[in-house]
C-alpha cells in the first residue's frame, strides 16, 4: 500500500493518490475496534483512489474500491456468517463546501421540521458530496449507483438531504438472486426462477424528515416464471390444506411446539367480498378470471351468457363451492388437558366476525386490499424512526409479511428474516397472485393471541367463550389491541377484567374504524358503552358461554300492577 501527495505552492492545490494492493480485512477490523474485529472474520480489500483539490473547500475524488472473499457475522443481520462476498465500486465524485442544495425534483415538504422560532431556524443548507458517476458490482451483477449528500451545515450529525439514483439494466433474475449471500436468504436461497428484471429508481430523503421521502421507481419484470421453491417455504401450498408447525418460546429454553392444519382455500362469498374489500363485482370477476381461480362452472351447469358475466359468482352453483361453517349452532366443545379449547378449528373468513377483518386492517395494514404486499407509508415512517434512533427500532410489516413469518419462517428478530419475508411476499402477491382474502384468512387463523393461543377460533373461545362469528365490535377491539404483545396483555385476562384505563385504548381503535368509515355511528356508540367481559369457565362449566337468560318483566305489559303497588295501603 502507498500514498502519494503533491502540493503546488503557487496555486495551493493538493493532489494525490491512495493505492491499497491487498489488505487483510480481519486485521483492519481488529485495528479499528474490538467490535469491528469480532464482526469481520476475513477478506481482502483493494483500492486505488485519486483526489485533487478544486479551490478552497472543494476537491474531486475518483477510483475503484473492491473486496473479495469477505466473511463477517453480525447476529442482528443474519443467523449464520455471511461468506464469500465479492463486490466493487468505481466512482467519480465531487465535494464542495459551498455547493448549494439543488431544488428537489420529487420532494414537496421542507427539509427541516418546523419546530423552532424563526430567529433560530437553521441556515440554508450548503455543502455537497455528489457522485457524478458510480458503478457497483456484486458477484457479477452490475448497476449504476450514484448517491448525493447535501447540507453538511445541518444542525445535527446528518446531512440535510440524501439523493440516490440507481439504474439496473436488463438482468437475468437468477443472476440477481444468486448475487445475494445465501446466509441472508435462508431456506429461500434454493428457489429457481426464470426471466429478466430491470429497474430505474430515484429517491430523495430529507434526513431530518425521513418520513417525507419521495421516490420514483420504474421496475420491469419480463418473461418471469417460478420454476421451483423449496418445500419448506413454498407459498403455493397456501392454497391447499397444509400443516403449520408453531414454535413459540414460552419460557427461557422451553419452546412450545404445536402442529395445526390450515384447510384448503374455497371460493369466498361475493357478498363478503363486496362488503369488505372495496371491490366491485366486475373487479372481482376480472381478478378471478385472470388468475383462473376459482374455476368457472363446467359447460351446461349455467347458461352460456350467464357464465360469461360477473353474475356467475352470485349463482347457486358458486354458492355451493363455498366453505361450510365448521361447527353447528348447538355443538359443544369438549376440552382436554392438551386441548383446553377443543381441537383446533380453521375458520373460513366468512365465519369470522366482519368487525375483526375491518379492525385488523385499520390497526395493522390500512391499505391491505389495495397494495401488493408492501405498505410504502409504513416503510417511510419506519425509516424515519430508525434514523432518529440511530438503530433498527421498527419494521414495516404488512399483514402479508406477518402471515409469511408465522407460517414459513422463525420468529428470530434478524434483518435477514425481513429480506426473506419480502421475497416470499413478492412471490405470493405478484408471481402467484394469491387472493387477498386467502392471505387474510390464513393470517387470522395462525396469529398468536396469548400463551399457547393461536388463531381466531381459540382466541374467541378463550377470552369470551364464543365462536368467532359471534364476536362483538368491542370484543374485537380487545383482540386487535393485544396483537402487538399477546403474552404481555394476557395478564388482563389472568386478573379477570379489562380495566377502564385499558378500555380507553380500545376506544381509540374503535374510533379509528369509524373515522375510516368501517363502522357506522350507531355501531360506534354501542361499542363505547360497556367494557366487554371475559369468560373464565370453571372445571364443570361449559367451554362456551351459556346464552344470557331472558329478562322476565315483573309484570305483563298488558296487565295493570296490583292496586297495592299503585297507592299506599292503610295499615
Amino acid at each position: 500500500s502507498k500514498i502519494d501527495l503533491k502540493f503546488q505552492p503557487l496555486t495551493k492545490a493538493i493532489s494525490g493518490s491512495v493505492d491499497v494492493e491487498a489488505l487483510d480485512l480481519s486485521w483492519v477490523g481488529q485495528i479499528l475496534s474490538p467490535v469491528m474485529g469480532s464482526v469481520v472474520r476475513g477478506g481482502t480489500i483493494r483500492a486505488k483512489v485519486d483526489f485533487e483539490s478544486h479551490g478552497a473547500g472543494a476537491f474531486g475524488v475518483n477510483g475503484l474500491v473492491s473486496v473479495s472473499d469477505l466473511t463477517f457475522f453480525d447476529a442482528r443481520l443474519a443467523e449464520e456468517p455471511i461468506t464469500g462476498v465479492t463486490a466493487s465500486y468505481s466512482f467519480d465524485a465531487l465535494y464542495d463546501a459551498k455547493l448549494k442544495m439543488p431544488a428537489p425534483r420529487l420532494l414537496k415538504e421542507p427539509i427541516y421540521k418546523d419546530v423552532t422560532p424563526p430567529a433560530t431556524k437553521p441556515p440554508a443548507p450548503v455543502g455537497g458530496l455528489v457522485f457524478q458517476k458510480g458503478l457497483a458490482e456484486l458477484h457479477g451483477v452490475k448497476m449504476s449507483f450514484r448517491p448525493s449528500f447535501y447540507g453538511f451545515n445541518a444542525p445535527g450529525r446528518l446531512p440535510a438531504r440524501m439523493d440516490v439514483a440507481i439504474d439496473l439494466p436488463r438482468t437475468p433474475v437468477m443472476d440477481l438472486f444468486n448475487a445475494i449471500p445465501a446466509a441472508l436468504m435462508g431456506a429461500t436461497s434454493g428457489a429457481k426462477m426464470e426471466g429478466f428484471f430491470e429497474w430505474k429508481f430515484n429517491i430523495e430523503v430529507p434526513l431530518y424528515r425521513a418520513g417525507d421521502m419521495e421516490w420514483k421507481a420504474e421496475p420491469k419484470l419480463s418473461e418471469f416464471v417460478v420454476v421451483s421453491i423449496p418445500d419448506e417455504v413454498d407459498v403455493r401450498k397456501l392454497m391447499d390444506s397444509m400443516p403449520v408447525v408453531i414454535v413459540d418460546s414460552i419460557e427461557e429454553e422451553n419452546d412450545f411446539t404445536r402442529t395445526i392444519r390450515i384447510k384448503e382455500a374455497r371460493p369466498f362469498p361475493v357478498d363478503w367480498m363486496l362488503e369488505n374489500t372495496g371491490l366491485t363485482l366486475e373487479q372481482i370477476d376480472m381478478r378471478r378470471r385472470r388468475r383462473g381461480w376459482p374455476v368457472l362452472p363446467p359447460y351446461g351447469v349455467v347458461r352460456d351468457d350467464y357464465a360469461d358475466s360477473a353474475q356467475v359468482w352470485e349463482s347457486q352453483w358458486a354458492q355451493g363451492q363455498q366453505a361450510n361453517r365448521p361447527w353447528q349452532d348447538d355443538s359443544e366443545i369438549v376440552r382436554t388437558p392438551d386441548q383446553p379449547y377443543g381441537p383446533y378449528v380453521f375458520t373460513p373468513i366468512q365465519y369470522i366476525s366482519p368487525y375483526m377483518v375491518r379492525a385488523v386492517i385499520t390497526t395493522e395494514d390500512n391499505s391491505f386490499f389495495t397494495h401488493s404486499g408492501f405498505n410504502t407509508l409504513a416503510l417511510k415512517e419506519s425509516i424515519e424512526r430508525n434514523l432518529s434512533a440511530g438503530q433498527f427500532k421498527r419494521g414495516a410489516s404488512t399483514i402479508a409479511m406477518q402471515m409469511i413469518k408465522n407460517v414459513f419462517l422463525n420468529r428470530k428478530k434478524v434483518m435477514s428474516r425481513k429480506l426473506q419475508e419480502a421475497f416470499l411476499v413478492f412471490l405470493m402477491e405478484d408471481a402467484i397472485d394469491m387472493p387477498k382474502a386467502r392471505i387474510m384468512e390464513v393470517y387470522l387463523n395462525v396469529i398468536e393471541f396469548g400463551p399457547k393461543i393461536f388463531g381466531i377460533h381459540e382466541a374467541a373461545v378463550h377470552y369470551f367463550g364464543k365462536r368467532p362469528d359471534r364476536l362483538t365490535l368491542a370484543e374485537v377491539a380487545w383482540l386487535v389491541s393485544i396483537i402487538p404483545g399477546p403474552k404481555r396483555y394476557h395478564t388482563y385476562w389472568e386478573r379477570g377484567a379489562i380495566t377502564p384505563q385499558y378500555f380507553i385504548r380500545m376506544k381509540r381503535y374503535i374510533q379509528a374504524m369509524f373515522n375510516r368509515e368501517r363502522i357506522t355511528e350507531e355501531e360506534l356508540n354501542d361499542a363505547l358503552l360497556v367494557i366487554p367481559e371475559f369468560y373464565k369457565p370453571g372445571p364443570d362449566d361449559p367451554v362456551l358461554r351459556p346464552p344470557a337468560k331472558p329478562v322476565v318483566p315483573l309484570f305483563d305489559d298488558f296487565l295493570a300492577p296490583p292496586p297495592m303497588l299503585l297507592a299506599p295501603v292503610d295499615p
